[in-house]
């Protein structure tokens, strides 16, 4: 079984943000990658035309690329499965949007390989979800006082990239890919 991203309750259920920036398939441009459904609780006014699964209702964004399918055991969860295997494990399926080759298809995300903002680093890939992510970070690994991390993205930040060492190599190859912008 395969497994979509969708939001929860305005959350992100894989912890990412709604939009993440990716390579294009097709052109190699930045493409977004967005949750193919929305989730809301069941009972929400104004939602009674939602299909309605395990509890919740379920708004398709894309209804003609990535049509809603009810998943073949209800009782398994949508984004985790069976408590047996990690979440990293099920592949995580969108819908990949380029205004640049207009391109609008199912896409299976591969990351961080599909990460439009990825730089090399001292033989380790630095990754952002978007591009506001990637100055967080750079703005992170630049100060000298570092507050708690409490972002996602930095709360997970290999020490790889935080170490003094490679604090001038991690803000020239940010400014790097931030200069190349987003074409």
């Amino acid at each position: 079984m395969e497994y979509s991203w969708g939001t929860q309750w305005g959350r992100s259920v894989f912890g990412m943000p709604d939009t993440v920036a990716i390579v294009c398939p097709r052109c190699a441009n930045q493409a977004s990658f967005l949750p193919p459904f929305e989730f809301y609780p069941e009972g929400m006014s104004g939602m009674e035309h939602l299909v309605r699964w395990n509890n919740c209702s379920v708004r398709e964004r894309f209804p003609s690329v990535f049509p809603w399918r009810d998943p073949d055991n209800p009782f398994k969860s949508l984004f985790w499965g069976t408590p047996k295997r990690r979440a990293s494990e099920y592949p995580i399926l969108g819908v990949a949007s380029c205004r640049h080759c207009t391109l609008l298809r199912k896409h299976r995300l591969e990351w961080p390989k599909d990460a439009f903002y990825a730089v090399p680093v001292a033989g380790q890939v630095l990754w952002a979800w978007d591009r506001i992510a990637l100055v967080e970070v750079r703005e992170h690994v630049a100060s000298t006082i570092r507050s708690k991390r409490t972002h996602p993205l930095l709360k997970y930040l290999p020490r790889h990239f935080l170490i003094g060492k490679h604090r001038a190599a991690v803000i020239r190859a940010v400014n790097f890919r931030l200069a190349r912008g987003d074409a």
